[in-house]
């Protein structure tokens, strides 16, 4: 007997689809949410972008320019953490790992005062998800500067796991192992954000030497079969984000999409926004472009989703 995401994927019932229960493990939380939604608010007619990113620096100035500019402030901020709930309520997400970096906690001042307008907008319109808060670190983060707040952070048990984004400089992945150390002492998920753009030799590089838990992205595992082989047995997940990796320029479309492969090697693959805010692509969205083009089937996407609800112990 098919299941009910099954069954509404080959009748293309979207809506139906969006109230079946669904993992977000990789979604950057002030980024998370629908543009129509700040629009409304702020009474802005800001636009999603188009053409595809040339650069992360150049994703990172769309950021600034469209983004922060268009939607600025405490009130801005606040307003783009509760469209990311909103979204993620209205999409049927039961399981949500969502992202926050050192800047936006310095920004309220203190851990404690970021806790509470996080945890203050969450209760309010998504206190039905399963939430893992993530701290997430700079790959040219001076992590010895900032080793003090860190501490602070992963001792106030609060975050749940903890991951490196942006340009990736796996060269400099040894700054990062003690404070990796010292979050895994404490219960933490050990993630990183690799093989989005580097070589396939990086992932294993960064999972070796920071004992990753979990890979963000990680696409370009998929150029060595005894890579993916070794990730598949040692039961390391991959939150992988189609909509972004096409975006990016890292994917030329959903058909050649690499999730696929990974999926057929037996790896813990799960289906992510990333940034919804920018990417315009919901996990609905997701896995209907990904069964449209006939990447995954229905079965294979419920296999998918089923893995990322295990992460909430949701089943």
């Amino acid at each position: 007997m098919s299941s009910l995401l099954e069954s509404s994927l080959r009748e293309n019932d979207y809506d139906k689809i969006k109230q079946i229960a669904k993992s977000d493990l990789h979604n950057h939380g002030s980024n998370g949410g629908r543009l129509s939604y700040l629009n409304q608010y702020f009474g802005k007619e800001v636009q999603a972008p188009s053409e595809r990113f040339v650069s992360i620096e150049e994703l990172e100035w769309w950021i600034t320019k469209k983004i922060g500019c268009e939607f600025p402030g405490k009130t801005g901020y606040c307003k783009r953490i509760e469209a990311a709930f909103v979204q993620c309520h209205e999409d049927g997400i039961k399981v949500l790992c969502m992202s926050f970096t050192l800047e936006e906690i310095k920004y309220w001042g203190n851990i404690s005062n970021f806790m509470f307008i996080i945890n203050k907008i969450r209760n309010k319109y998504a206190d039905d998800i399963v939430f893992y808060p993530e701290i997430s670190l700079k790959w040219d983060c001076d992590v010895e500067k900032e080793m003090e707040l860190l501490e602070t952070i992963i001792d106030r048990n609060w975050f749940c796991s903890i991951d490196i984004c942006g340009r990736e400089d796996t060269d400099r992945v040894q700054n990062f192992k003690e404070l990796f150390r010292k979050a895994k002492q404490k219960g933490f998920c050990l993630r990183a954000h690799v093989g989005e753009f580097g070589a396939w030799k990086n992932i294993m590089h960064v999972i070796n030497v920071l004992e990753l838990d979990e890979v963000n992205h990680g696409i370009s595992i998929c150029n060595e079969k005894s890579a993916m082989r070794y990730c598949a047995e040692q039961g390391i997940w991959f939150h992988v984000c189609p909509g972004s990796n096409i975006m990016m320029g890292r994917v030329k479309n959903y058909k050649e999409h690499p999730i696929r492969e990974m999926f057929h090697e037996g790896m813990k693959v799960t289906i992510n926004s990333d940034d919804c805010l920018i990417f315009n692509q919901s996990v609905t969205d997701e896995y209907v472009n990904l069964f449209k083009a006939g990447t995954l089937s229905a079965y294979e996407l419920e296999q998918i989703r089923k893995y990322g609800l295990e992460k909430g112990n949701v089943l």
